[in-house]
């Protein structure tokens, strides 16, 4: 049985290739925050030839993220999942940097202290992350630049900067939108070293 999960947020090529959308605010309030079992666990690309691993692991109402890029850099993201119609959604932020810490490809995507999301879809043994395409919000934003608070940045995505609530009414309405979502990586579980 598919399950569709909403993740802030390959994740780690678009985000570091700056084709997410990232948000000042969070897509939830803490009230939203539900439970999302299906996350926990350690996850890799499909594509053997990435080394990235994601961990994620409760931490109270909330999930912690810790992954490690192909060059091995750490970073840990707080995860919050939460209810969008029929979808979960999960958002990213980054925990502080340690002084000195290289830092990790997803961490660089959050050097500004922002929320990306994206969309998950679990079937049998992987996740499915899907990014909203920034093209697409770039289109829709022109056509109708009232339909949610952002700035226009140097880079391809622009920032939304309305409210928790705008955020969560903008993603809402385009949440099954196949043109809004379609930037994905797949991630599979991890198995254990024999």
């Amino acid at each position: 049985m598919k399950t569709k999960l909403f993740v802030g947020l390959g994740l780690i090529a678009l985000l570091v290739g700056g084709c997410v959308v990232p948000s000042l605010q969070p897509l939830f309030a803490e009230r939203d925050y539900i439970y999302a079992p299906e996350l926990v666990g350690t996850w890799i690309p499909k594509e053997e030839s990435d080394k990235e691993v994601w961990v994620f692991a409760e931490d109270g109402r909330q999930y912690l993220l810790t992954h490690t890029d192909d060059k091995g850099h750490q970073a840990t993201f707080h995860i919050a999942a939460g209810s969008i119609g029929t979808n979960v959604f999960l958002d990213f932020s980054p925990l502080d940097p340690r002084p000195g810490q290289e830092l990790n490809s997803l961490l660089q995507a959050h050097l500004l202290p922002m929320h990306l999301f994206a969309k998950l879809v679990k079937t049998n043994d992987d996740l499915t992350l899907v990014a909203m395409d920034v093209e697409w919000l770039n289109d829709q934003l022109k056509a109708n630049p009232k339909e949610i608070a952002h700035a226009h940045r140097t880079s391809d995505a622009p920032l939304l900067t309305g409210s928790t609530e705008e955020v969560k009414k903008f993603v809402t309405r385009h949440a099954s939108d196949t043109n809004a979502f379609k930037n994905a990586i797949v991630l599979t579980a991890k198995k254990p070293a024999k």
